[in-house]
């Protein structure tokens, strides 16, 4: 699945539930969001920053080829729902 393709199931499924969400982060809204992995998240402070930064400095190709295998519908502690494909 490209890059294209993936923002635009994205936003398809973002059409779709938008309105029954409650409190949808904006950073989720289609012209927000774009295909990425997130490397770090809520575990990453500033002891821990330096710990990263080799790692990332070091990498050499960040042009990674990932299978989406799945889709997973979370709600702020639980998974809703996952759908793999």
């Amino acid at each position: 699945m490209c890059d294209s393709t993936l923002a635009a199931l994205h936003e398809s499924i973002y059409a779709a539930v938008h309105s029954v969400s409650h409190n949808a982060v904006t950073y989720y809204q289609p012209h927000h969001w774009f295909p990425h992995i997130t490397l770090a998240q809520s575990d990453l402070t500033r002891d821990t920053l330096p710990d990263v930064i080799p790692t990332l400095i070091n990498a050499q190709n960040f042009e990674w080829e990932i299978s989406v295998n799945n889709i997973t519908w979370l709600s702020e502690t639980n998974v809703i729902a996952r759908y793999n494909f």
